[in-house]
């Protein structure tokens, strides 16, 4: 992670994209390539399977990476927050769809069907000190006071 404190982003820079399909007869294929239709270079991807509806994951900010959120199968919903509250919802539900989550910007996911399955792509690698995990930090972080 580099040393500079990256910008606090606007809710509003959550942002959705599309993804060209092609489907065929018994199935459908989807490209994601980074510096592509994927508007950076992926460092990391990773996926998360819920087998619950009602399961919710994420719970946290980024300092640095962005991440590109796509449900391979199944439906999630994307709650953004920042720190006055402010909150917007965005659903996923099929893998030409996907959901930036530019740093700084809490966001959650709140899984809405049985066995979903969500697709993760980073910006950046996994570095523990890249996370806020704790609300009432981030909060902190947002106003400049951490």
């Amino acid at each position: 992670m580099a040393n500079a404190k990256p910008a606090i982003l606007p809710l509003s820079s959550v942002r959705e994209l599309e993804f060209l399909g092609y489907p065929a007869p018994d199935r459908y294929v989807t490209v994601w390539q980074g510096q592509g239709n994927c508007p950076f270079e992926i460092r990391r991807v990773f996926t998360i399977h819920a087998t619950k509806n009602g399961l919710i994951g994420g719970q946290h900010a980024h300092r640095a990476c962005t991440q590109l959120l796509v449900a391979l199968s199944g439906s999630c919903e994307l709650i953004c927050k920042d720190e006055n509250g402010k909150q917007i919802s965005k659903m996923l539900n099929h893998p030409t769809n996907g959901v930036i989550i530019p740093p700084s910007i809490w966001g959650e996911q709140h899984y809405r069907s049985d066995d979903c399955t969500l697709m993760v792509l980073c910006d950046e690698y996994y570095d523990p000190d890249d996370y806020i995990r704790d609300f009432d930090g981030y909060v902190r972080y947002r106003r400049g006071e951490g």
